[in-house]
């Protein structure tokens, strides 16, 4: 179980789920998702999934409520 300091951002995936980057009190960097799109097919993103934040932090953030155009 990851415990966390501090929220540091969130962001709209492209697959519509929400997820928060989090700093931990070993001072890792994490990104955990919130909350999942409607309509998202990954069958990893389910609430409380967490991976490390450099995977979401590099591409563009999806506006809220779909893909970007």
């Amino acid at each position: 179980m990851t415990n966390i300091l501090r929220g540091l951002t969130s962001r709209h995936l492209p697959c519509g789920c929400v997820v928060g980057v989090y700093e931990t009190y070993d001072e890792r960097v994490v990104s955990i998702v919130d909350v999942r799109g409607d309509r998202c097919e990954k069958a990893r993103h389910e609430p409380g999934f967490e991976e490390a934040a450099a995977v979401v932090l590099q591409g563009p953030a999806a506006p809220p409520g779909g893909a970007a155009n």
